[in-house]
């Protein structure tokens, strides 16, 4: 069917008004927080290093199966003390995509485009969805669904709330009871603020997840955000901050992480070959080369198979500066509220907020998740560096 023509000066309309249209991201959505339904496409805010996409979020199944309570001072409220809800939505199958010049284009697409746009130019075979969505799955990232070879787009999903209240808590850990689930806690030396943790057991089934509410982190309200730090060339940068953004922003960064780390590996092996072929190292210098890609090693299969992303455990100076460890922690969801079926196929409606008007505020940082029933963080490397 044609378009109807219609003449905008009938209607005393400027044509400029409308150039707003081509700018798709002042039409995505803007809140502090969305509801994802299960099996409908539901838009969100986007976010790929710094620039900005409407993007849709598709939540095919998710397992409500660890809930955790962690206990919280509040400094800046007279030491105030309350809880920390953390839990994981296990395994939670999603699917990820942008709007790009218009075009609706999945997460695995464009990230397989890219890819592929430099193998193009080097004369190299393209990969397909399928082939990239495998090495993707040798990182870690589990974003296509390849039956032939096992693959489910299904992660862990990391949650967390601040300030839970404890009736919804009591309600929930009843669900999970009803799921089988049993005491997680872990040994007091590793307890921490832990102070309660059930997890439905490995190879059982959680709670089906109908509903749930995905937040963002306003990084800029962080307790690193604005200290400074020096970059591998030694230039001062200001660090923007921790904490979730959204789902582009996690995979993708995630994404760059296991490229750039696994060049800094191939870097120190190549090292070690000149030194060990051309005799000029000595075995303390080679030692010292292998313990490096150790940690790269440990770097590169942290946390990466997690909805939320994973980041760099920083440590904040009594100068303002910062200090960037080697460890990388899982970044959890703000969620306070989702629905699940019970285990007698009752639909349950678990609102983890203190003030049921949602007046209270979800956590800032991810410095206080429990990952001790987290997501799996042995995964296979690549065979070939791309």
């Amino acid at each position: 069917m044609a378009p109807t023509t219609i003449k905008l000066q009938d209607f005393g309309l400027d044509e400029a008004l409308f150039d707003i249209f081509d700018v798709t991201e002042e039409f995505a959505p803007s809140g502090r927080s969305v509801t994802l339904r299960k099996g409908v496409k539901t838009p969100f805010l986007g976010t790929i290093n710094g620039k900005e996409y409407e993007a849709y979020a598709q939540l095919h199944s998710a397992e409500f199966s660890r809930l955790s309570i962690m206990s919280h001072t509040v400094v800046s409220d007279n030491d105030r003390e309350t809880s920390i809800a953390s839990g994981v939505h296990r395994p939670t199958s999603m699917e990820i995509s942008l709007l790009m010049d218009g075009k609706e284009i999945s997460l695995v697409q464009l990230l397989t485009d890219i890819v592929n746009s430099r193998r193009v130019s080097r004369g190299q075979d393209a990969h397909t969805v399928e082939s990239f969505g495998r090495v993707l799955a040798r990182m870690g990232l589990y974003l296509v669904n390849d039956l032939e070879y096992g693959l489910k787009s299904e992660m862990p999903l990391l949650w967390q709330h601040f300030g839970a209240e404890e009736s919804t808590v009591e309600e929930a850990y009843a669900i999970l009871a009803g799921y089988g689930a049993i005491d997680a806690m872990p040994p007091p030396e590793k307890a921490g603020r832990i102070v309660r943790a059930m997890q439905v057991e490995r190879g059982k089934s959680g709670a089906p997840v109908l509903e749930l509410e995905i937040g963002r982190v306003d990084r800029s309200k962080t307790r690193t955000a604005g200290a400074t730090y020096k970059d591998a060339s030694q230039e001062t940068q200001v660090f923007d901050g921790t904490g979730f953004i959204d789902f582009c922003d996690a995979l993708f960064g995630s994404f760059q992480r296991g490229l750039s780390q696994r060049i800094e590996r191939s870097v120190l092996k190549n090292k070690i070959k000149e030194l060990a072929s051309s005799g000029a190292g000595s075995e303390e210098d080679i030692r010292a080369l292998r313990d490096q890609v150790g940690i790269v090693d440990r770097k590169i299969t942290s946390w990466m198979t997690n909805w939320g992303g994973a980041q760099q455990r920083v440590t904040a100076n009594p100068d303002g500066t910062l200090t960037f460890d080697d460890i990388y922690d899982p970044v959890s969801v703000p969620s306070g509220r989702v629905v699940v079926e019970d285990a007698n196929g009752e639909v349950r409606e678990l609102s983890f907020w203190k003030n049921q008007d949602g007046t209270a505020s979800t956590l800032t940082s991810n410095a206080t998740v429990d990952t001790t029933g987290g997501a799996a963080d042995d995964d296979d490397e690549l065979d070939n560096e791309f």
